[in-house]
């Protein structure tokens, strides 16, 4: 099994940016360590007699008809909204 230590899994936390304790370390390592022991199991299967797939499914560009339907009344969409100014719906920033 490939070993990985504690400083490797430190640099590849810190290009991943995420927040990794210390305590978490050795079994993240651990894991990662299984990880790329399962890839490297995978890379030995003869796949030469197996077909490529190229979709999840037999269905190709299935599409719904389009049709026109009537539009909610402003009214009634604002009436649900927590916070709006009469004519858009206000919610929290989701950027800083």
């Amino acid at each position: 099994m490939k070993e990985i230590n504690t400083e490797e899994v430190r640099k590849i936390a810190t290009l991943a940016n995420l927040q990794v304790e210390d305590d978490q370390l050795d079994n993240l390592a651990r894991d990662m360590a299984k990880i790329i022991d399962y890839i490297d199991q995978l890379k030995r299967i003869d796949t030469a007699a197996v077909e490529p797939t190229y979709y999840g499914s037999d269905n190709i560009n299935v599409w719904r008809e389009d049709t026109v339907q009537e539009s909610l009344k402003r009214d009634d969409v604002l009436k649900n909204a927590q916070r709006h100014d009469l004519v858009n719906i206000r919610t929290k920033g989701v950027f800083k």
